[in-house]
């Protein structure tokens, strides 16, 4: 009671104190209060905060707000002057506070700072993973390869688990590693396998994909087989062996069927083997027989393949001119396209033929040596080939017009003709064709062909200027090129310079050589090999380049020269030993039969390698009438000398013969 009465004595002392005195006292602004509310007081990256600030002033208002940032990653701060906050909590890769302070101020100038903190977490986000595969099916032993491709955006360390959640159970490599390996096994179906695969990061974020791979039974391989023998060319009555190759990768070749399929019906045996032996009829015409080979491994898959035989009839064959034993130039004609009652065309063609040749002026030097057998082989129609017009006949040799797209061009199965004629002919050294068309046409090569064309005989000297000497062509059209290059042949040539000519030789002045159209004589005449311009000729004019035209020397060198090389000099000796004896006052005779008329040789004699005259008027002959030494020699040599050869480096038209003799 004495506290309150003497506060209640100074308070009325304080308010009575006189009334005369002034009021001056000033009063003193208070402060605003202040108080931060926040959303949120923890938030992760990317959420939103909302800080609503409650200020109060009791002795006037609130005239502004300040808001700031004061630490932590920077955030958008968009509207600071209000009483609400509204900002985004920023990504962070490490736990941090965010703080945000506000300034107010109250209409005195007073002012009130306060701030607030919120924790921004860091986020960690869960690794992706796609599961990469080398197969999506596998075969039995086949290496698969899985691997995992991860992305983590917080570059975290990953924890791999593989699992196989389907099929049967495989030998799997390490399941704690980024890849997976197995090795496909044997299954009797196909069969589906499913892995999954989890990854973990170090926060314990998880993902997990699956992958599926079709295992695959095991694929038994088909057995191969190849025809060892094919397109064989036969003869009526001629018994040949087929076979086959046969294998089989995963196992075994256990059966081989032999099944004819087409053709006459040739004799054979099927014994399941992998060849037979095969015997052919009588035939009256040229045909094709065909096998069909099975063949089965040891999973009963089978392989096939076809055989296919060329079948000819003994053909008549007939020597026109010399003999059959193999000595000299054996030229065989050969029917294409004449059927059995045409067989007498053929043979007057033959006829034609031969007394053309003979009569060519360089041919008929050296006639002689040459032996023309006659093949009748007939076809079954008649005719030749025009492929561009589709036009087909069956004749035996498959002659066609429009050779390699050439109107004129007269080709046949060669290896045909070439078969029939060894078995007919074995002897043979050239070989000619004559179709029966009188479409023009021909062709040089290893095989010779002409028609019956007008100056049929003409084509045939032509080709055989091919075939035989190995001559070209010199007119001069017909190129598809424009290079440049020094030819093969004797008779075309690149080279200007005379000098260095091939055919120099025959040159009569090296300095004033011919090349002028219409021009005698050996020279240099552009136009040749199929080209007008850079290619060169012997002549103005030949059989190689027009027909009807002389050989010329350079083509009728190389001609003789061919025959030398084919039929050399000399057919026979007496004594056909080269060791032989001579009884004592006995004559022994020395006889050379030469391949070629005496007339276009030079016969020189020789004992012991001193030059002895021949018998009188017998310039292949030699006769002594007693040894002239216990043992001697006796040699004789033989040259051309028909004048068509000037230059024989290989000394083809030159040859010799010694004997060995001792005295008895």
């Amino acid at each position: 009671m004495k506290l309150y009465i003497a506060i209640f004595v100074i308070f009325s002392i304080a308010s009575c104190g006189g009334g005369s005195s002034s009021n001056n006292e000033v009063t003193k602004n208070s402060a605003p209060t202040l108080q931060l509310n926040s959303s949120a007081v923890s938030v992760n990256g990317g959420e939103s905060i909302t800080i609503t600030a409650i200020a109060n002033d009791s002795d006037g208002s609130i005239v502004s707000y300040q808001w700031q940032q004061t630490s932590g990653t920077a955030v958008d701060i968009a509207n600071d002057a209000t009483k609400t906050l509204n900002i985004i909590a920023p990504n962070v890769t490490v736990t941090e506070n965010l703080t945000i302070s506000l300034t107010v101020k109250d209409n005195d100038g007073a002012n009130i700072i306060k701030s607030v903190s919120i924790q921004v977490k860091e986020i960690n986000t869960a690794p992706t993973v796609i599961i990469e595969s080398s197969h999506t099916s596998a075969s039995v032993d086949n290496q698969v390869e899985l691997s995992a491709d991860v992305i983590d955006e917080d570059i975290a360390s990953i924890v791999y688990l593989w699992q196989q959640v389907k099929g049967p159970e495989l030998a799997l490599s390490d399941k704690t590693l980024s890849s997976l390996s197995f090795v496909a096994p044997d299954v009797s179906a196909v069969t589906e396998v499913v892995f999954s695969l989890q990854v973990t990061d170090n926060i314990g974020q998880s993902s997990t994909a699956q992958t599926s791979i079709s295992l695959i039974p095991k694929q038994s391989i088909p057995p191969a087989v190849n025809a060892l023998t094919n397109n064989l060319n036969l003869m009526a009555l001629e018994q040949t062996v087929l076979s086959v190759d046969a294998s089989d990768l995963d196992g075994e070749i256990i059966n081989y069927q032999w099944q004819q399929i087409s053709g006459p019906d040739l004799i054979f045996e099927d014994n399941g083997v992998d060849n037979i032996s095969v015997s052919v009829p009588e035939l009256s015409i040229h045909q094709l027989a065909t096998f069909e080979v099975t063949v089965w491994d040891n999973d009963d898959l089978t392989a096939k393949t076809t055989i296919t035989i060329n079948l000819f009839p003994r053909y008549s064959v007939t020597t026109v001119k010399g003999t059959t034993d193999g000595k000299g130039v054996d030229l065989v004609i050969l029917a294409e396209g004449f059927s059995q009652e045409e067989i007498p065309q053929f043979e007057q063609a033959v006829t034609d033929f031969i007394q053309a040749f003979e009569q060519e002026d360089t041919i008929k030097v050296h006639q002689t040596a040459w032996n023309i057998h006659r093949i009748d082989s007939v076809s079954e129609q008649s005719g030749a080939d025009f492929p561009e017009d589709n036009v087909y006949v069956s004749t035996v040799f498959d002659g066609y017009f429009q050779c390699a797209g050439i109107a004129r061009l007269l080709c046949v199965n060669s290896s045909k003709v070439l078969a029939v004629t060894a078995k007919l002919a074995p002897q043979f050294d050239q070989v000619i064709v004559i179709v029966n068309s009188s479409t023009y046409g021909g062709a040089g090569g290893q095989v010779a062909t002409f028609s019956l064309a007008q100056s049929a005989a003409q084509i045939a000297i032509h080709e055989l200027g091919h075939s035989f000497a190995g001559l070209a062509d010199e007119y001069d059209y017909g190129a598809t090129d424009d290079d440049i290059y020094e030819p093969y042949e004797p008779n075309a040539t690149t080279i200007t310079n005379p000098a260095e000519v091939k055919w120099r030789h025959w040159f009569e002045d090296i300095n004033n050589i011919p090349t002028q159209i219409g021009q005698s004589g050996v020279g240099l005449f552009e136009g040749a090999y199929y080209h007008a311009n850079n290619y060169y000729r012997p002549l103005s004019n030949s059989i190689m380049k027009e027909l009807g035209q002389p050989f010329g020397p350079v083509n009728a060198e190389a001609w003789a020269l061919n025959i030398y090389s084919t039929a050399g000099s000399i057919l026979s000796v007496i004594p056909d030993a080269e060791v032989t004896e001579h009884a004592a006052d006995t004559p022994l005779t020395f006889i050379i039969n030469p391949v070629h008329a005496p007339q276009n040789n030079k016969i020189t004699w020789f004992v012991n390698d001193i030059e002895h005259a021949s018998d009188e008027n017998k310039p292949t002959q030699l006769t002594l009438s007693a040894p002239p030494s216990a043992s001697y020699s006796v040699k004789v040599e033989i040259n051309d000398n028909s004048g068509l050869i000037k230059k024989d480096t290989q000394l083809q038209a030159t040859a010799s013969y010694t004997w060995s003799v001792k005295a008895q």
